[in-house]
């Protein structure tokens, strides 16, 4: 009877191990899924966000009339392996790229750009800069206001 009771109280154990084994499992699952659903809703936020500070452009530069519009933009470029001088170069040569740095951290290349839209901005990131051989991504922040260039406030 000592020997009946303890060969079941191991197949209890057994089964219940492999319960808590596939649950553990599902939750699993459930975490990758939950952090992919996450990125996704960053990456929606981000485009939102970037829609939202264009219109804002778009809307305050209507009036000003009595200035040159102009979009200035920070460009935070990732470069493949090796390729970092020919990126580089290219970049100096566009007559929309104000500065390039060669830079240490998350990035390869930070450049800054000006053009006269946001039409020229987009169509320098999507048909030149993403198409360049060596460039793998940009990441792009829109200047909203200057208040210092080159030492000097300025107020743009």
């Amino acid at each position: 009877m000592v020997v009946v009771l303890r060969a079941s109280a191991l197949e209890v154990l057994k089964a219940e191990l492999a319960r808590l084994e596939d649950r553990l499992k599902e939750m699993i699952l459930e975490m990758r899924r939950t952090r992919e659903e996450i990125r996704k809703e960053i990456r929606k936020r981000k485009l939102e966000f970037t829609i939202a500070i264009i219109a804002l452009i778009t809307l305050s530069n209507t009036f000003k009339v009595d200035k040159v519009l102009t979009v200035r933009a920070i460009l935070h470029i990732f470069v493949e392996p090796g390729k970092l001088e020919d990126v580089g170069e290219v970049l100096a040569k566009m007559p929309e790229v104000i500065d390039v740095y060669e830079v240490t951290g998350e990035y390869d290349i930070i450049a800054t750009a000006k053009t006269n839209d946001l039409h020229q901005l987009r169509s320098l990131i999507s048909e030149r800069l993403m198409k360049m051989h060596g460039v793998k991504a940009v990441t792009t922040s829109v200047v909203l206001h200057t208040y210092k260039i080159n030492g000097k406030e300025v107020f743009e």
